[in-house]
């Protein structure tokens, strides 16, 4: 508003619109999460039986399946080979690729 007047009824209309369109906008946000909550909802049940056997496995094991996807032939790349790409995943796979010394050992340069 341009001044401390009372607002005209041509101001207090387009005031009203204003409020009436953010609250229309609301809804539709609201609508919108709402949605988004439910796919993502789906998606972690679809996925959690995959994600707690993962967690299971001892770490002799992840290392070993580790030590077989990096391809020792391979030229550096720390986006697409060696180590680095599990050091991306979790806490935990980076405390394994650490301590899994067989897959520091060869660098193709």
């Amino acid at each position: 508003l341009p001044n401390n007047d009372a607002p005209s009824p041509h101001e207090i209309a387009t005031i009203a619109g204003a409020v009436q369109k953010a609250k229309v906008d609301l809804v539709r946000l609201e609508a919108a999460i709402t949605k988004r909550r439910v796919e993502l909802g789906e998606f972690i049940q679809r996925h959690a039986p995959v994600l707690s056997a993962i967690r299971q496995l001892p770490n002799e094991i992840l290392s070993a399946i580790f030590s077989e996807c990096v391809d020792i032939n391979a030229p550096f790349d720390p986006l697409k080979n060696g180590p680095w790409v599990v050091f991306q995943v979790c806490r935990r796979w980076r405390a394994v690729a650490i301590l899994s010394s067989e897959l520091w050992c060869h660098f193709v340069l």
